[in-house]
């Protein structure tokens, strides 16, 4: 059996430095594999058949590709995601989207860039899932569409079974270093010694590093009446990552 890494890219998770991290691990063994549109996901035959083309490979990373993974003869998956506070996954991805380029920007990115905050996030709210309970959605696998999914207690519900799934490997980005340490030590007796060289990737550089004053500015710059809409419409996310930051209190 071939075993494989399978990370789930999780938008803002810290996903660019996880996969640098295997990168230093497998040189040019990872792959990436994703869909045709922004919004897309992947079914699991789609992730089979990209998979035959690809020979030398020991760690897969996908932002579109959904649990389940498929039973393909001959490997072995070793799923892993991360989660993150979802409030502060909005602020990053607003703080993401102003460093982007100017030229080629679509109406939302341009938002963010020229109008502030405010108005990028409403937009969202009213016409993505990325700011609504969007890792709960994630998990669930259930929608797939990521521009009108909505995440149901159900979802939530099989977002927590991926949690206590012992094949699975997951960490909260609050508590990174734990969770490598973590991961360090599940996968070497499969992938012999690991080195999770923590190089920080595609990260603000103006942001807080205190998760509580993070928050602070997030509810300062959105206003109260934003600010609550936000933890109504992340509800689930809010449960699923209390859930998951008790293992490491």
């Amino acid at each position: 059996m071939k075993n494989v890494i399978f990370h789930f890219h999780i938008f803002k998770n810290a996903g660019t430095t996880i996969d640098s991290i295997f990168e230093f691990n497998f040189p040019n063994q990872i792959i990436s594999m994703e869909g045709k549109h922004p919004w897309s996901t992947l079914e699991n035959n789609e992730v089979a058949n990209l998979l035959e083309a690809k020979q030398n490979f020991q760690v897969i990373t996908s932002h579109q590709a959904r649990f389940p993974l498929p039973n393909i003869k001959g490997i072995n998956f070793f799923p892993i995601f991360m989660l993150r506070h979802p409030l502060d996954r909005i602020g990053s991805i607003f703080e993401y989207t102003k460093r982007l380029p100017s030229e080629n920007l679509n109406y939302p990115n341009r938002l963010a860039q020229n109008k502030g905050i405010k108005p990028f996030v409403e937009w969202h709210l009213e016409n993505r899932a990325v700011m609504k309970n969007f890792q709960t959605i994630y998990l669930a696998s259930r929608e797939k569409d990521m521009r009108s999914a909505k995440a149901t207690e159900q979802d939530l519900q099989t977002a927590v079974s991926r949690l206590r799934n012992p094949q699975n490997s997951w960490g909260v980005v609050e508590y990174f270093d734990e969770s490598m340490l973590e991961l360090q030590a599940k996968l070497k007796n499969h992938f012999g010694p690991l080195e999770l060289k923590i190089v920080p990737q595609n990260v603000s550089q103006n942001r807080d590093q205190n998760l509580n004053v993070r928050l602070d500015n997030l509810r300062n710059n959105l206003g109260s009446e934003l600010w609550g809409r936000l933890i109504l419409e992340n509800n689930f996310d809010l449960q699923l990552y209390n859930l998951a930051k008790e293992k490491f209190n």
